[in-house]
């Protein structure tokens, strides 16, 4: 898995519309000190945008009538944990499926 800061660089260089070159060309190790720092009180909008779509994934789950699941069951997981992260959310649908079925 690459570093969190590489992570990081990729990150904001897409946040910008820059490639990661273009951004350590034009942004300074402070600068991205910086960067990092804003990111942990103000994370970049599209983690953001994934936090809210785990909210409504949520919200329609328990509307109809999944029980026992948490909004950080639905954000989406990188690296090696997906295929679990999917059987989990599958079973999710399952259950909230069946539940309604019965209803």
């Amino acid at each position: 898995m690459a570093e969190p800061e590489l992570m990081f660089e990729f990150r904001l260089a897409l946040a910008l519309g820059r490639t990661v070159a273009e951004l350590r060309q034009t942004v300074s190790s402070t600068e991205l000190t910086y960067w990092i720092a804003f990111n942990q009180l103000e994370p970049l909008p599209e983690h953001r945008a994934d936090v809210r779509n785990a909210i409504v994934a949520y919200t329609i789950a328990r509307s109809m009538g999944s029980k026992g699941s948490t909004p950080e069951d639905f954000l989406p997981q990188f690296g090696e944990k997906p295929q679990k992260n999917g059987v989990k959310l599958f079973a999710v649908w399952v259950e909230a499926h069946n539940s309604r079925q019965q209803n």
